[in-house]
C-alpha cells in the first residue's frame, strides 16, 4: 500500500518580527500620546465653542449683557491650551491661564489689597462696579466626551500595529 507523506514547516519568521515591532513601540508611546494630546486639546476647544459639554454653562454676565459667548469673548483661555509629552508614556493637556481653575471649578474671588473688587460689567462704555466679592459658577471647560474615548483607543491601536 502506497503512502502519502506530507511535510510542513512553518516560517514564523514575519510572526516574530511583527512581535518585535510590537514590543519596540510599546516601550515608546510618545507618538501615540502625541496624537492623543491633540485629541483632548481639540475636544476642549469644542467644548469652547459649543458653551460647555455635554452640559452648558451658566451664562457670564458679560455674554448676558453684551452677547458672545462666555469663557470665548477674547479666547485668550481657549487658545491657551497647550499639549506637553511628559515622558514616554505620559501626556499632559492644559493651560498657564491664571484664571483658568475658578473657571473650571467655580468659586469666590474677594477683595484683598482694597475694600471692593472693580470690574466692568458689559462691554465698552459700561459702568464699572465695585463689589467685596464675586462667586463665579464653575464652568467645567477640562471635560474628554465619551465619543474621544474611541478615537483616543482607534490612535492607540493604529499605533501598536501599523509597523
Amino acid at each position: 500500500m502506497g503512502g502519502v507523506t506530507i511535510n510542513v514547516e512553518i516560517k514564523d519568521e514575519a510572526v516574530r518580527q511583527l512581535f518585535a515591532d510590537i514590543q519596540g513601540r510599546l516601550r515608546d508611546l510618545s507618538p501615540a500620546l502625541k496624537i492623543i494630546g491633540e485629541i483632548v486639546r481639540t475636544s476642549i476647544a469644542e467644548n469652547f465653542l459649543a458653551g460647555g459639554r455635554p452640559t452648558a454653562w451658566k451664562p457670564s454676565i458679560r455674554s448676558s449683557m453684551s452677547g458672545g459667548n462666555t469663557l470665548i469673548d477674547t479666547k485668550i483661555l481657549m487658545n491657551s491650551l497647550t499639549v506637553k509629552p511628559i515622558d514616554n508614556d505620559t501626556v499632559a493637556v492644559g493651560t498657564t491661564v491664571d484664571y483658568a481653575a475658578i473657571h473650571q471649578f467655580g468659586g469666590t474671588i474677594s477683595a484683598i489689597n482694597a475694600k471692593y473688587l472693580k470690574f466692568m460689567r458689559g462691554g465698552k462704555g459700561t459702568p464699572w462696579a465695585s463689589k467685596q466679592s464675586v462667586t463665579i459658577p464653575a464652568r467645567p471647560f477640562m471635560m474628554i466626551q465619551d465619543r474621544d474615548w474611541q478615537t483616543m483607543a482607534a490612535a492607540i491601536r493604529k499605533y501598536i500595529l501599523t509597523s
